[in-house]
C-alpha cells in the first residue's frame, strides 16, 4: 500500500504566496484542476514531489526561493516546506546566502 501525503491545504498556501493558481500547478503535473474544490487532496510521494516542482516552476522568478524562506520565517516550520530544500534551485540559493554554512 503507497502512502500518501496531504497537499490541499498547503498547494492553496504556496499558490497564495507564490501569486499563482492552484488549478496551473495541478495540470502541470497531469491532474485535474478540479480537484482544488476537493477539501483535501492526497497524493503519492513521486505526484508530491512534483507538484512542488510544478509550483516552482510556476513562480517563475528569480528569488522565490528566498522569497518563500521569508514568509516561513516568520511563523511556525511547516513540514511541507522540506521539498523545496531537496530541490536543486533551492540549494544553489542557499549556498550563496551569506548564512549558509556550506
Amino acid at each position: 500500500m503507497a502512502t500518501r501525503y496531504p497537499i490541499g491545504g498547503y498547494l492553496k498556501q504556496m499558490s497564495a504566496i507564490l501569486g499563482i493558481t492552484p488549478e496551473k500547478v495541478l495540470r502541470r503535473v497531469g491532474l485535474s484542476a478540479s480537484l482544488v474544490g476537493e477539501e483535501e487532496i492526497s497524493v503519492r510521494a513521486e505526484t508530491y514531489f512534483r507538484i512542488w516542482d510544478a509550483m516552482y516552476a510556476e513562480a517563475d522568478r528569480p528569488g522565490v526561493e528566498m522569497e518563500l524562506a521569508m514568509a516561513y520565517a516568520h511563523g511556525p516550520f511547516l513540514p511541507p516546506i522540506l521539498p523545496f530544500h531537496v530541490l536543486k534551485p533551492f540549494r544553489w540559493a542557499w549556498s550563496d546566502c551569506p548564512i549558509s554554512n556550506h
